[in-house]
């Protein structure tokens, strides 16, 4: 039995803190709602709920068991959309219990928003086999990828020779008409990223030495870095070995609500990502970094190719972060804002807005039982440990052995 359409959509992922994926997920649910489509989140609690639309409801979990064990009725009629890999295994078994305890086969989509969603590094070995092989068991439409660029990059990190038919679904991106940036007539050179402190987000360690070597050179700068995460430590070291205590602050994290009125402050906008494309769509000039290198970047945003928003690519000559940086500040107000509104147009070209009817394409589950008794025998021991507390500190500690 086929379910007849209902406008529902399922996400599901493990947290709504700040992040790209987790405002990627707030605005997602927000134009859904707005189009009168019943939207369901299931994550744990995060500071990004207060940003959701009141119509959007959100149920919580403490294991991941309990999304299918207990809610698999309210999700008996809706299209379902992951997030990460994990959560893609979790949307499986939902769909398993909806059609054994109802007979419906509902749609099911799995996102991939991370060039290295598929092959994290620090995962252990028994966690990559799982994901890879539940990647290349599934059918050939049950993923999509954020960007053509997402989607080569995790194809040539899986290894994977023959060309990918899964669709490209793009970022929506809201505009906001009420606020845009226009060029601050003060001497002070104000920079300002927005992002996790993670390795992948590597711009931000050079940022205490970039700052000292603009002053070096005679130019008033600051940097005000919004975000938290690992590299906390570091780049706190590195602003005291440069002595740029007063030059460059680490805020924390950004109340999502705030952060277009945040970003219109700055002269210039340093990233990556999801923060990039809304940075550019207020019109700020942005210097589109890349993922794992500190000292380069493609330029500004309009400069960097195809669908590209911080990726790596093998066919262009990176620049120069510094002298980037440092050239910007020679243009005049006039350059400043030609940059800002070419920005703009390419924040809105490597981005569109998500329609259900793009959400419904999702394939009805099962495509084949073979490959379904397979991926659920390999998933479920990985989703028993994520949800057992004693494998959770079992798996970290794998984690530092295979890092």
């Amino acid at each position: 039995m086929t379910s007849e359409r209902h406008d529902k959509v399922v996400l599901i992922y493990h947290r709504l803190e700040m992040g790209g994926i987790e405002t990627l997920i707030v605005r997602l649910a927000n134009i859904l709602a707005a189009e009168g489509i019943e939207v369901q989140i299931f994550a744990r609690p995060g500071a990004l709920e207060a940003n959701l639309a009141k119509n959007v409801m959100v149920t919580h979990f403490d294991q991941y068991n309990e999304i299918w064990r207990r809610h698999f009725r309210s999700c008996a009629n809706a299209t379902v959309i992951s997030f990460d890999p994990l959560s893609y295994l979790i949307m499986r078994r939902l769909q398993l219990k909806v059609f054994l305890s109802t007979g419906n086969r509902i749609r099911g989509h799995g996102g991939i928003f991370h060039p290295r969603s598929l092959f994290w590094s620090g995962d252990p070995l028994p966690v990559r086999f799982t994901i890879k092989l539940a990647f290349k068991l599934s059918g050939d439409h049950e993923f999509f990828f954020m960007s053509d660029a997402v989607k080569l990059s995790s194809k040539k990190g899986l290894r994977i020779s023959r060309q990918l038919p899964n669709r490209v679904i793009k970022l929506p991106l809201s505009l906001d008409e009420k606020l845009s940036w226009s060029p601050k007539k003060y001497d002070l050179l104000n920079i300002i990223s927005v992002g996790r402190l993670v390795p992948f987000k590597a711009y931000n360690k050079k940022a205490p030495e970039i700052i000292s070597k603009l002053s070096n050179d005679g130019i008033n700068s600051r940097w005000d870095i919004w975000g938290d995460g690992e590299d906390k430590t570091f780049i706190m070291n590195e602003i005291s070995k440069h002595g740029v205590d007063t030059k460059v602050t680490l805020h924390g994290s950004l109340d999502y609500s705030k952060i277009k009125e945040t970003l219109i402050k700055g002269d210039l906008f340093v990233g990556m990502g999801t923060a990039a494309l809304e940075a550019a769509s207020l019109g700020i000039p942005t210097i589109c970094c890349i993922d794992g290198v500190e000292d380069l970047c493609y330029g500004y945003l309009h400069e960097a190719p195809g669908d590209i928003i911080g990726e790596q690519s093998e066919n262009f000559e990176y620049k120069d972060l510094f002298e980037c940086i440092s050239k910007f500040q020679e243009k005049s107000s006039e350059e400043r804002m030609a940059l800002g509104i070419l920005c703009r147009e390419a924040a809105m070209s490597k981005s569109s807005g998500t329609s259900y009817q793009d959400i419904t394409k999702a394939p009805i589950w099962p495509q084949s039982i073979l490959k379904e008794v397979v991926s659920l025998a390999i998933s479920a021991p990985y989703i028993f440990a994520v949800d057992s507390r004693k494998l959770r500190i079992a798996f970290k500690a794998l984690r530092r052995v295979f890092k």
